[in-house]
């Protein structure tokens, strides 16, 4: 192949929107207009008397629409193939991709916002949860934080007030680099 044309060839900028269509484009054109993304549940253990005797691995194939109700249909159909309960642990298999979560020339301080997650090929709610804010009972009381969907993994640090005070800093909701 011969270059016609190069204009800043060498520096690295953030991809802009328009940079999906060409994704989108080599898409459409490399893969069969088939082609789905797959989540396979497997394990090396057996089922004894319902309990599954080792653990239970979901290994991703890059599908960017799997939540939290696709898992749950997984636990039903595990659940009605008579498995219910798992003596292992629950694995998730990230193996279908190489190990460089970040696209190059990425920034990063990019890693806190939810429309900026890594890749992986397992990603559940697009790797991100949604952070629900409202006012506390009374003025004084710490504000209300709801975490969608429901998880213990995530702690919130949670500082602020409701205050009727219009002068306050607004309410900033973050994620440190590397949490």
């Amino acid at each position: 192949s011969t270059l016609l044309f190069e204009h800043n060839g060498g520096k690295l900028f953030h991809p802009a929107s328009n940079l999906k269509l060409f994704t989108t484009a080599t898409a459409l054109n490399l893969l069969d207009s088939s082609f789905q993304c797959t989540t396979e549940v497997f394990t090396p253990g057996t089922v004894l008397r319902g309990t599954l005797q080792g653990d239970l691995a979901v290994r991703g194939h890059g599908d960017p629409a799997l939540n939290t109700d696709d898992l749950d249909s997984l636990a039903v159909r595990l659940r009605s193939s008579g498995i219910t309960a798992i003596s292992g642990d629950l694995v998730g298999d990230t193996s279908y991709f190489d190990d460089v979560p970040w696209g190059r020339g990425w920034m990063w301080d990019d890693e806190p916002e939810a429309d900026e997650a890594f890749f992986s090929p397992l990603t559940v709610n697009g790797n991100a949860v949604e952070v629900l804010v409202g006012p506390g009972r009374s003025s004084g009381s710490r504000v209300a934080v709801e975490i969608r969907p429901s998880t213990t993994y995530l702690t919130v640090d949670n500082e602020a007030v409701t205050s009727q005070d219009t002068t306050l800093p607004a309410l900033r909701v973050k994620r440190d680099h590397g949490t």
